[in-house]
């Protein structure tokens, strides 16, 4: 797995297709949250509920598990 990096580095939103990430937002949650970033609102949004979140970090998504 990946190490935290700066939001600075995340991808941006390409053509209405955010790329989800896992992000870390130490203002307002104490555990990481499943996101995107959106062009169209200039913001980075949780992905559960669509809440407008702050995050510091950034973390690409683990690949999923394997099925027999």
């Amino acid at each position: 797995m990946s190490e935290w990096q700066p939001i600075e580095t995340a991808p941006k939103d390409v053509k209405d297709a955010a790329i989800p990430v896992l992000l870390w937002s130490p203002s307002t949650h104490t555990y990481p949250l499943f996101g995107r970033y959106w062009t169209q609102l200039d913001q980075w949004e949780e992905d559960c509920g669509a809440t407008e979140c702050n995050p510091t970090h950034w973390m690409p998504l683990p690949a999923p598990p394997v099925h027999p």
